[in-house]
């Protein structure tokens, strides 16, 4: 078909037009045609094949996305030494057993106690990672240099968070609390819960009192989920009104890092988080070449350590 007149030239061949030409004050209306493909769309918008028209410029939500921030509440729930130094000694006496009794009579020879010291050493571990960026692309993107200091200070944090309960002690790695934990066995047959009953019962028997207990989240949820066998009602609060994280009276604290079926019960009183540095995260121009190539590398890193003075301070429950 045809493709529509320009305005102009449907103005100036329009009677209207000529009657101003002629003179006349008033042009009366003029009538411009009109066609639908002549609309001006946006380019989002547009149904035409390929699309086309007005491209709108979109609203960019801030944030990095892509990373679970999940909260990080070990280190708050346990007893935390500052330490100068990259390692912490401390005495432990191995196979200690109280051996004060009753005289037997006067002048009687009194018993003796036993004492074997042993020096146990907890080493400082170093959690960092790095990672270069131009620096053009900070200085044109405003918020993103706030941005990449938020997810590095939460990623060596909950790297710490995990090595506190799973590091094995290897080369320069935290020697974790399942690591150096105390295995507990649970009756047979027990649940989950009854298991921690049990568990912080035993504890608390020999002189270690509980100051929190950490497990799964999907563990913790199939335990206040549970149902009354004769009622079908749940045995603690509710979906609408959830018990708070406690266990037979100690504090819970829910974390990914333990692994699923497994449960940790802490004395602080014989555990410490060793506090070397707390987490840092800086920008630097002089690092390699750097200058040359106008980049800016990105560092985080925390030093920190675990101090067990007396492995049955951690006991460990298995209940998969």
């Amino acid at each position: 078909h045809r493709p529509p007149s320009s305005l102009a030239s449907h103005v100036t061949k329009s009677q209207g037009w000529a009657d101003i030409k002629a003179g006349k004050k008033d042009s009366g209306s003029i009538i411009i045609p009109h066609s639908v493909k002549s609309t001006l769309t946006s380019l989002q918008g547009s149904s035409d094949s390929p699309q086309a028209g007005y491209d709108v410029q979109a609203d960019r939500a801030g944030g990095l996305f892509g990373w679970g921030y999940r909260p990080l509440r070990l280190i708050d729930a346990m007893r935390v030494v500052q330490t100068g130094s990259n390692t912490v000694e401390h005495t432990r006496m191995d196979g200690f057993s109280n051996a004060a009794a009753a005289q037997n009579g006067e002048a009687a020879t009194k018993a003796m106690q036993s004492i074997d010291p042993v020096l146990v050493e907890s080493r400082i571990s170093t959690i960092a990672l790095v990672k270069r960026i131009s620096k053009q692309l900070l200085d044109d993107e405003a918020m993103l240099q706030a941005e990449l200091a938020l997810l590095f200070n939460h990623l060596i944090r909950e790297r710490l968070e995990r090595d506190l309960v799973n590091g094995d002690g290897s080369a320069f790695s935290i020697d974790g609390l399942l690591n150096q934990g105390t295995t507990y066995t649970a009756e047979t047959g027990a649940t989950q819960p009854d298991g921690i009953g049990e568990m912080l019962a035993a504890m608390a028997s020999d002189g270690y009192e509980p100051s929190f207990v950490a497990l799964n989240p999907n563990d913790h949820q199939t335990n206040r989920a549970e149902r009354s066998s004769s009622d079908n009602l749940y045995v603690a609060g509710s979906w609408a009104a959830p018990a708070p994280a406690m266990y037979w009276g100690v504090p819970a604290v829910v974390t990914p890092a333990v692994p699923a079926g497994e449960v940790v019960a802490v004395s602080n009183a014989h555990v410490a988080y060793l506090d070397r540095q707390a987490a840092e995260v800086r920008f630097y121009e002089q690092d390699s070449d750097n200058v040359q190539k106008n980049l800016v590398t990105l560092r985080g890193e925390i030093r920190g350590g675990l101090m067990i003075g007396d492995a049955q301070g951690v006991r460990v429950l298995s209940i998969p």
